[in-house]
């Protein structure tokens, strides 16, 4: 027998801690990290992590340490890659050259490459966020906000080794290297993991600025693919990297909106709310174009961003005295315009029902006129039903208590009013009200503030928040399709419970307290409102006149609160009322 030793391929964990500064080159990894995934569908990316490649804390720990590790130079990131880009792999040592025929596959195959000329150590920096997204999309997030998960991650901590701050630096610094936007998939899921650890983060760096500066360079990339001519074939596979490069800049505006307070919202788009609607059209003309949506899953991808842009838009009106009109595209449109027309019907309402009393003035002439205000209607009686006539708002009114209700029950953070406390940010379970099981709190004085709160009282909200779950037909109202995404809630489901309340002639005064009680939660502190706006894209007209072609129903269109003008009669001072 020879007694030469035949050195043993050290721990994946441990190669991974020291990438850069041993022998291992960029394809090696991409083929020593396959084994841990099962492709689901190679088209579309989407694939699964071992369930045993899960419990690999050691791997997991050791992947999130060399992305975000501290890289103070360029000169760090160059020589990183050079040296994963050279291969000095010891072919001799088991599993080694195996690893690289297995890289060679995976490169084949092209399921991670997004650029054909780019270089493998950057291939391997896609394969390694690629890595992350698909595990995080397979973690509970209430299981790490606790720290009880079984599966990696076991709590926030594992997700932020080095400290928020650095989390971000290296979210932007890999950015500016890799073509993928596969890094804001990553940084949605980090603020829905760690929440509150790492949301002041995202607001000091300004990562707004950057997902919008990439957002919008990848969509006019996206339209300049779109016009040249394609084989069916073609056209199939650019629609499949069309939605990759996309999906991530959905995931993390649905992050952004979902479970924060309006706040933390505003805070997190700050200087760029006009462009964020603006780029949210944008992607839904090129979503709806039929050069890229000849998939299945063109319609749904669709639906999500014309919801987006719909909810960013109701967002930064809510907030801002002053907006320009912004044009954009018809189905963001339908879904917000009518909710303004709503909101101008209920403010019409509210004013022609107090009467206002409005000071006389001089005309050019100096007659003194006086200002008659005609009761065209009244406010809607607090008896009305679910059968009232004003159909329109009622609807609004009965999907926002839905909504809201849902919110709270799936929301991480206190229920007390001004509590900054979540799950994510103590690391502790909270205790839900024993009674309607929806409320949420961080301990027994928070509950007891909350039972007294002195605008939503829970001893008062509690009973109408357990009647509303049983006449709307019991658990259907938090049914979760999607458990990704708590929010999301089927149309046909939204209207059994809807049609169960209709039968149960709950109030539309009911319904509009708990929507206001909703509203409460999601401010948790008085917002003020912000005068100046950024003023958007310069050439934001001229690029969606593009998009829209000279199809009817694709044309632009405009969308500002049209505050409404009471209509008046000027008289004599002498007449007679």
């Amino acid at each position: 027998m020879s007694s030469r030793t035949v050195k043993e391929l050290p721990p994946l964990h441990d190669l991974i801690s020291n990438i850069g500064k041993n022998d291992y080159c960029a394809l090696f990894f991409i083929g020593a990290t396959g084994d841990i995934i099962d492709i689901l569908d190679g088209r579309e990316q989407r694939f699964r992590i071992r369930e045993t490649a899960q419990k690999d804390f050691r791997f997991w720990n050791s992947l999130v340490c060399s992305l975000f590790m501290e890289r103070s130079r360029e000169e760090d990131i160059t020589l990183l890659f050079d040296n994963l880009d050279r291969c000095s792999c010891p072919m001799g040592i088991p599993g080694v050259s195996k690893a690289h025929l297995s890289g060679r596959v995976w490169k084949a195959r092209d399921i991670w490459s997004t650029v054909e000329t780019q270089r493998l150590s950057q291939t391997l920096v896609q394969h390694f966020f690629r890595l992350l997204a698909a595990v995080l999309d397979q973690a509970h997030i209430r299981s790490v906000a606790k720290g009880i998960s079984k599966i990696w991650p076991a709590s926030p901590n594992d997700l932020i080794p080095f400290g928020p701050e650095n989390l971000l630096y290296g979210l932007i610094l890999w950015k500016h290297l890799i073509p993928d936007m596969v890094i804001f998939k990553v940084a949605a899921q980090y603020i829905r993991f760690c929440g509150a650890l790492v949301l002041p983060a995202f607001v000091n760096s300004e990562f707004a600025s950057d997902i919008i500066k990439f957002g919008r360079g990848f969509c006019d990339g996206a339209w300049k693919l779109a016009l040249r001519s394609k084989t069916k074939t073609q056209a199939t596979t650019f629609s499949h990297c069309f939605y990759l490069q996309a999906e991530p800049l959905v995931a993390y505006f649905s992050a952004v909106l979902d479970d924060h307070t309006y706040q933390t919202q505003l805070d997190m788009l700050h200087d760029c709310e006009v462009k964020s609607i603006q780029l949210f059209s944008i992607l839904a003309y090129l979503a709806s174009d039929d050069r890229i949506a000849v998939l299945p899953r063109s319609h749904a991808f669709l639906v999500k961003v014309q919801e987006i842009g719909a909810r960013l838009y109701q967002l930064v009106e809510r907030f801002f005295i002053r907006l320009p009109e912004i044009l954009i595209f018809p189905g963001i449109f339908a879904i917000a315009g009518p909710h303004l027309a709503r909101k101008d019907a209920a403010r019409l309402d509210m004013e022609l029902s107090r009467g206002l009393t409005v000071t006389p003035d001089k005309d050019k002439n100096g007659t003194v006129s006086q200002v008659i205000v005609f009761m065209g209607r009244t406010r809607p009686s607090k008896y009305a039903d679910l059968n009232e006539r004003d159909l329109g708002r009622c609807s609004k009114i009965t999907e926002d208590a839905i909504t809201h209700m849902r919110t709270a029950k799936y929301m991480l953070r206190c229920s007390a009013t001004s509590c900054p406390n979540s799950i994510q940010s103590t690391g502790r379970e909270f205790q839900r009200c024993g009674k309607c099981a929806i409320a949420l709190y961080c301990g027994k004085e928070c509950q007891t503030s909350s039972w007294r709160d002195k605008d939503f009282p829970h001893k008062k909200i509690c009973p109408t928040l357990r009647k509303l779950v049983e006449q709307g037909g019991e658990d259907v109202i938090f049914q979760c399709p999607r458990p990704e995404d708590p929010k999301h809630f089927p149309l046909e489901l939204s209207e059994i419970v809807i049609a169960n309340w209709k039968r149960e002639g709950v109030s539309k005064d009911t319904l509009e307290h708990i929507a206001l009680w909703g509203e409460h939660l999601m401010a948790s502190e008085d917002v003020e409102k912000k005068l100046k706006n950024e003023p958007g894209f310069g050439d934001y007209h001229m690029f969606i006149g593009e998009l829209a072609g000279s199809i009817a129903d694709r044309q632009a269109k405009p969308l500002i609160q049209r505050h409404h003008n009471t209509f008046y009669q000027l008289a004599p001072f002498t007449q007679e009322l």
